[in-house]
Parts: C-alpha cells; sequence; structure tokens
C-alpha cells in the first residue's frame, strides 16, 4: 500500500503465441520470459497483491513459487485478439465480487524483461502523489514525423516543413512500449488504461524492449549478454579492482575540507591513509574560467559564513596552483594512496591530466557538461561520476558521450546532491535501480550525517563507496558538516569491512560449526515405548526427539503402519533396519 492506496498488478499471460510458441515460459537466460515480470513486481512491496492471469497451468506453476494470486480464466479471454482491457476488467471484477477492491490497478506485460522495479515504482508515486488517473511508459521514438512526407493529390506533402528544416523548433516524439500501465479504479471502469489526466513514465530503448519477434528475443539476449559480461569483469584503478567479488573500493573525498591550506591537504592525506581508504580525492578548479561572476552561493554554503563574497570569490580561496596538486599527489603516492581529484573546466583537466590520476571522478554538477565529459573519457582511464540532481536521460546523455569515445570503464554512483541529505532523502534503493538499468558497477556517493545509508548502499551491492573527509566539522567551509572526521571515517570502513564478509557469495552452504551442531539439534523418528516385534507401528509410539541419529522426520509417515521387524526399545532412535519392508 502506498498513501492508503490499495494497489494490485496484474499479469496477463497467455498458453499461445502467434510469433513466438510458448513464449511465457520459453527460457531467456536460463529463466522463464514471466518469471522476469514476477521478480520485479515482487520487489515493490507497495503493490498489495499480484494477480497472474492466465490459461496455461504450466504459466501458473511457474507463478506458484512466487507471492502472486493465481486464476485460470476462460478459454474466450485468451484468444491473441482478445483486448488486454477486457483481461483486466474481468478480473477486477471477479476481484470485487470477492470482496477484494483496489484503488490502482496495474498492467505489467510478462515480454517486457528489462523494465525494472524502479520504474514501477515511479509509476505509483506520479499516479498517487500527482492524483492523476492513469499513467504508462513510453520510449523516445526513432522514427519522427518531421522526417515524413504524405500524400496529396499525386504530390509530396510536408508534415511539418518549418520544423523539418529546423531542427530547433522540433519536439521529441514518444511511443509507448507496453512496460506498465497504472489506472484508477474509476479509468478501468470506462474500459480504458487511459484517462482525462494522464503522464508519460519515459524509458530508453534498451529497458523499453518489449518481446514480440524473434529478432527481439535475440535482442534481449544480447542485451543480457553484454549486462551479464560487464557485471563480470574488473574494472582496474592502479592496482585496485572493482568486480562483484573484490572488496568495495572506498574513496575519501578531501574536495575543498582543506580550506586552500596546502598542509591541511596534506593532514587530509594522513587520514584517509590511516582510515584505509583506497583513494583520497580532491577537487581542481580554476575560479576565473569555470564560474561566471553572476554565480552565487547555495544555501548550505552560506552557512557559517561572515562574509558576503561571492561563489567565486569563495572559490578563489580553495583552489591550488599546478605546483602544489603535483606536491600533493606525490604526498598521497608517499602514504600508499591512489590520489585523485575532480577535474571542473577543460584547464582543470589538463592539470589533473598531467597529475596521471588512475581514474577520474565527475562530479554531480558536470553530468550534463558532454564536452568535458567527451575530453574527460579520451584518455580511456575509468571515469566514476555521480548522478546527484540528474534525470535518467541525462545520465544516458553522459553515458553515451564517455562510450561515443570507446570508453566504457565507467561506474556510476547513486547521489543526493543536497548538504547534508535528510535520510528520507537519500534514496539508496537507487543503488539497484541503476544496477537494473545500467551494465555497469554501481556504487553510493553519501552526503547523509550518519553511516546507515551507506550500510544500506553496502548491502545492496555498491561496489564504490565515496564519503566527504574533514579534520574538525567545526571548521569554516561549505562541505565540513556534512563530512566524517578521521576517527569516524577509520571507524566506518571498518564496519564496511565486516559487513563485506557478513554478506558471503549468496551462495547456500553449512558451514564447519553448522555441520557439528546440526546432528545435535536436528531430530528423528524415536520408539515413544517399547514396540515388540511384529507390531504394527502407531502414531502413539513415535515422537520426534533430538538428536539426529535414526530415519529422518520427513519419512515419518512411512514408518506409519509398517511392522516391527525386531524388537524395538523405548526411547531410541529408529533405523531403517527396525521396520518390515
Amino acid at each position: 500500500m502506498y498513501k492508503g492506496k490499495r494497489i494490485i498488478a496484474i499479469i496477463p499471460a497467455r498458453a499461445g503465441s502467434v510469433r513466438i510458441p510458448g513464449k511465457n515460459i520459453k527460457h531467456l537466460a536460463g529463466k522463464p520470459l514471466i518469471q522476469y515480470t514476477l521478480e520485479q513486481a515482487e520487489a515493490c512491496e507497495e503493490i498489495d497483491a499480484i494477480l497472474v492471469s492466465s490459461d496455461s497451468d504450466e504459466i501458473l506453476r511457474i507463478a506458484s513459487h512466487y507471492k502472486c494470486l493465481l486464476h485460470k480464466r476462460p478459454a474466450e479471454l485468451a484468444q491473441h485478439d482478445t483486448p488486454t482491457i477486457e483481461v483486466i476488467e474481468y478480473e477486477v471484477k471477479r476481484l470485487e465480487q470477492e470482496k477484494a477492491n483496489y484503488d490502482i490497478i496495474m498492467l505489467l506485460q510478462p515480454t517486457s524483461p528489462f523494465r525494472s522495479a524502479g520504474i514501477i515504482r515511479k509509476s505509483i508515486y506520479t499516479i498517487v502523489d500527482e492524483n492523476i488517473d492513469s499513467v504508462q511508459t513510453v520510449s523516445e521514438s526513432d522514427q519522427q514525423p518531421y522526417h515524413m512526407f504524405a500524400e496529396n493529390d499525386g504530390k509530396l506533402e510536408f508534415v511539418d516543413e518549418k520544423s523539418f528544416r529546423n531542427k530547433s523548433q522540433r519536439k521529441k516524439f514518444y511511443i509507448i512500449n507496453g512496460a506498465v500501465y497504472a489506472a484508477t479504479r474509476q479509468t478501468i471502469a470506462q474500459q480504458t488504461l487511459y484517462g482525462a489526466k494522464n503522464r508519460p513514465i519515459i524509458m530508453n530503448k534498451d529497458e523499453s524492449l518489449d518481446i514480440d519477434t524473434m529478432d527481439d528475443w535475440k535482442k534481449a539476449e544480447r542485451l543480457i549478454i553484454e549486462k551479464n559480461m560487464y557485471a563480470s569483469k574488473e574494472l582496474a584503478i592502479a592496482d585496485k579492482v572493482i568486480s562483484e567479488s573484490s572488496p568495495i573500493f572506498i574513496i575519501a573525498e578531501a574536495g575543498v575540507n582543506h580550506n586552500g591550506d596546502i598542509n591541511l591537504a596534506k593532514k587530509l592525506i594522513d587520514a584517509a591513509s590511516t582510515a584505509k581508504a583506497d583513494a583520497v580525492k580532491f577537487q581542481t578548479f580554476n575560479a576565473l574560467t569555470g564560474t561566471s561572476s553572476s554565480a552565487k552561493k547555495v544555501a548550505y554554503q552560506k552557512e557559517g559564513e561572515e562574509d558576503i563574497s561571492t561563489y567565486r570569490d569563495m572559490l578563489s580561496k580553495l583552489q591550488f596552483p599546478e605546483a602544489q596538486w603535483k606536491e600533493l599527489a606525490q604526498y598521497a603516492r608517499e602514504k600508499g594512496i591512489l590520489f585523485m581529484s575532480t577535474a571542473s573546466d577543460h584547464e582543470s583537466l589538463e592539470i589533473v591530466r598531467r597529475l596521471n590520476v588512475p581514474a577520474y571522478k565527475i562530479g554531480s554538477g558536470h553530468i550534463t557538461n558532454l564536452p568535458l565529459l567527451k575530453e574527460t573519457a579520451r584518455d580511456n582511464k575509468p571515469i566514476i561520476m555521480s548522478v546527484g540532481m540528474a534525470k535518467y536521460e541525462e545520465i544516458d546523455d553522459a553515458v553515451g558521450i564517455v562510450k561515443s569515445m570507446g570508453n566504457e570503464k565507467i561506474v556510476l554512483l547513486q547521489c543526493v546532491s543536497a548538504y547534508p541529505t535528510r535520510p528520507e532523502d537519500a534514496n539508496v534503493r537507487m543503488v539497484s535501480a541503476l544496477k537494473e538499468r545500467y551494465p555497469f558497477h554501481i556504487g553510493y556517493s553519501d552526503h547523509t550525517l550518519g553511516h546507515e545509508a551507506i550500510y544500506a548502499a553496502v548491502a545492496l551491492g555498491a561496489r564504490v563507496i565515496e564519503k566527504h573527509l574533514t579534520l574538525d566539522k567545526n571548521m569554516p567551509g561549505p562541505d565540513h558538516k556534512a563530512s566524517f572526521e578521521p576517527a569516524e571515517f577509520k571507524d566506518l570502513i571498518e564496519k564496511i569491512r565486516t559487513i563485506e564478509k557478513t554478506l558471503g557469495d549468496g551462495v547456500k552452504k553449512i558451514t564447519q560449526e553448522e555441520e557439528l551442531l546440526r546432528k545435535q539439534v536436528r531430530r528423528s523418528v524415536v520408539a515413544h515405548a517399547y514396540i515388540p516385534k511384529g507390531t504394527i507401528i502407531t502414531a502413539d509410539m513415535l515422537r520426534l526427539k533430538k538428536p539426529e541419529t535414526g530415519i529422518l522426520p520427513k519419512y515419518y509417515w512411512n514408518v506409519l503402519g509398517k511392522k516391527a521387524a525386531r524388537d524395538i526399545q523405548e526411547d531410541t532412535s529408529l533405523q531403517w533396519e527396525d521396520v518390515d519392508a
């Protein structure tokens, strides 16, 4: 339930398919196609019920392994030309007859394996928060109407000649991709999925793939292979490795917490090294070339400041000349920690480039600076990119420009650009959403005041963690309050390493300690009384007792009704030799 609204997701899945026989149960990368949708829906706790409506016993059997309602619908509602709205309306009315009423009805078609749980949630939040009638997912169309012509009296005419000739006047056009529909009960009652108040949810083209033909199926297989190949890839940053099985790469974000003092910067490097961070990162910029005189400080940068200087004035006090950057990079090498710095403009990028950093960090404020991203990607070094303030379309653009340079060494960091970030705004689940959407390693850059969001991100699979480091939270400057002091940072890393151990490898196995314990704490079938040879064994003669030294409890019913093959003493574990075959 979300904000008092009862929500049901209906998955209509027919046995038949015109173009791909048995499509919904055909295995895609090792599992039935419908399983992808079941997993996505089950991951959304906002959904109160999931209903699989099918004419297929096999589909219903597969769905029975999930927390969902099952209904075998009539054959007349399972034809290839049966309108989906008729199936939805039928199922909703049937449930209402059983006193199960829902406010929001979602349609999740099983042919969209790449939709994410995050997109489903976004659809729910949009229809409820905006109090509208319906939402549906869309993707940008490959075909623009501006490129099309209409026939008129034997001649071709522009659909829109003005926009055809002037790109700046063209709008983007979208098509419904069929991944998610959500509508109020009142809208469904009008036999439609589209209400008067309607909103689109934009998805990228790959996650929008709706499998209808064998060409679609082959594309889906290629996408999964690509994603799985990257997930198993190791991304090297100097002598460190980022992968699903390697230790989490931890960045101590020194940023501008040196307050323009190189000695403080060196102490920050000391603190990061002592805490055993993998890298220490600063920010390299030129206040004059990267910031206009009209730029203003944001709210958090004004806190604790007595002067009324401009944003550019503030930055000018926090920058170092190239010689000092070289000194700091060398100092970090001596301390055994990787040195990194975010470049804020092309001039700064050249400085950072000459420092020979092992990877580039792109801050949230630069994700739309495509010219800078393109130049950064040219070196083919790993690029760690924070996605604070960014829409999916902007992340797609940033990823696209980096990949266009032949560089796919990308790590995306979930980030909220608020200093500090309130716990309720951290949205750590985006770590999972980004993992579902992009074939890259995903991490988390934290600006909350506590540790909890970071631990949650680690549990969700973040492979990179970034956190601000300061020598003293009470120092003047824009970022100190949302930073950790040295002792706190050291404790954070120690706990992350402990959490990594507790997460394990996800393979179910029995530990040595469990192997020793299981025989003692598990039960076996035991004679509750003396059972003479030839006696028919009944339930009152048996008990299930520790330890596990005889017939296992799962065979209890196999013993009942059998004859005792020999005298069985009271309180002894039964062996198969005690029971007549």
